[in-house]
Parts: structure tokens; sequence; C-alpha cells
């Protein structure tokens, strides 16, 4: 089995503005909404009753995503706090500018300009409880050798080869977030 991210949990103080805010803001949908779901995230650690409400978002086509917590006791002065003065999270978009409108207008918080690096064009934003996401709209990946020059120099053979691997689509994405998205070194 391929390793791949499942959740990020998020505390919150309200549990359905939270979602409301999420799908409003990213597009997120519900997953999961089951307080007789707490055994799933009951690992030996973490303190899951019967009562414990599950509150899974995420996207079409994954599971992959945030639970968010109700925070309570001591949690709750972690809200809005949870990743420190690091981004709580990137999320790569296919258009930032229409995407920032889109969570600037359910009340995300601007943090500035639309910026970019060589990997992105990226904003960064806070949340309804103070967390900054950032979203990241990678650079489309160019070619080292234009096509016209391949098949110029090409045998028959690496042409046909060359044409199969030029109309294989490739997704490009930045390993890790944009430079200003990352926590400053010490």
């Amino acid at each position: 089995m391929a390793t791949e991210w499942g959740r990020t949990t998020v505390l919150v103080h309200d549990m359905d503005a939270a979602r409301d805010f999420y799908r409003a803001a990213f597009g997120f949908r519900t997953i999961l909404d089951s307080a007789a779901a707490a055994d799933a995230i009951a690992d030996g650690e973490t303190a899951a009753t019967e009562s414990t409400r599950v509150l899974h978002l995420g996207f079409t086509g994954s599971d992959a995503g945030v639970w968010l917590v109700q925070a309570e006791g001591g949690d709750a002065l972690r809200v809005g706090r949870q990743a420190g003065a690091a981004p709580l999270g990137v999320l790569y978009v296919d258009d930032v500018d229409a995407s920032l409108r889109k969570a600037v207008s359910a009340g995300a918080r601007m943090l500035g300009p639309v910026d970019s690096d060589a990997t992105s064009r990226f904003a960064r934003v806070r949340d309804l409880y103070g967390n900054e996401i950032v979203l990241a709209q990678p650079n489309k990946r160019k070619s080292a050798t234009p096509k016209s020059a391949t098949a110029a120099t090409a045998t028959p053979k690496s042409a046909t080869a060359a044409s199969r691997s030029a109309a294989t689509p490739t997704k490009s994405s930045p390993k890790s977030p944009p430079k200003s998205a990352r926590p400053p070194q010490s």
C-alpha cells in the first residue's frame, strides 16, 4: 500500500462555524460528521468517547483533509495558533486569484498581496480562528528542449518515443511551501 497523508487536526471553538467557513472559503466537503464514529479517532492516546463528534472535511476524490476538533480545557488556548508562526497548511489551487477572492468573500483575512517565487504564485490568508493557510498555484513545468528541436534532430525511432513522451502530461507541484510561506530559519 502506498503511503499518503490522511488528515490534519484543526482545533476550533465552534465546529459548525468552522465547517461552514472551510466549505465556503476553500471548497472542502463533509466526508464524515458523526458522534458514533468516535472510535475512528481513538488511537490509544486520544481520549475519545462515544459523545466525541468527528467532523472530517476533505475534497472530492480524496479522503485527505482536516479533522475539526472541538477545543476543550487547555486546548482552547491553542486554537488559531497550533502551528505557531508557521502556516497550518498549503492548498494547491488552479487559480490563486479566484481562490483568494473566494476565501476572502467567505471571511478569510488576506495577509498581503499575491506573491510569487520560482515554484508558484501564492497568497496567504487567515482562517476563521487565525490559522494561516497558503493558497499556492504551482507554475507550469516548461520543457528544457522545445519539441521542434527534438523532432528535428531525432531518428525515426527516437522521434516516436519523444512524441509519446511529449504527449504524456506531467503534473508539477512544489514539494514544499513557497519560500515566503516557510517559517524563518534560526
